[in-house]
């Protein structure tokens, strides 16, 4: 179960691999997609079974398209940054 709270009240960090797919996928910045989180404007979408990592739906004005961030509930860390094509 997902604790929604603790979600939007915590420093949200990106790996060098989510960084560059943020970037090339969304056109986003780091600070900009830090603020859609301070913003409360995501989703939770899923856990994966067995691990630490939650999925969670973004929406990007920039592409008019949704993305989803996986991220590491232990450490905060965004992982990788998927497209909708991506999980098809």
């Amino acid at each position: 179960m997902f604790n929604y709270e603790q979600i939007y009240y915590m420093k949200v960090d990106l790996s060098i691999h989510a960084m560059d797919r943020l970037l090339s996928r969304t056109g986003l910045s780091l600070e900009d997609f830090k603020e859609i989180y301070n913003k409360e404007k995501i989703l939770p979408i899923g856990k994966e079974k067995g691990s630490s990592r939650i999925h969670e739906l973004f929406y990007c004005k920039f592409k008019n398209q949704c993305f989803i961030s996986i991220r590491d509930e232990e450490n905060f860390e965004v992982i990788t940054i998927l497209t909708n094509r991506l999980l098809t």
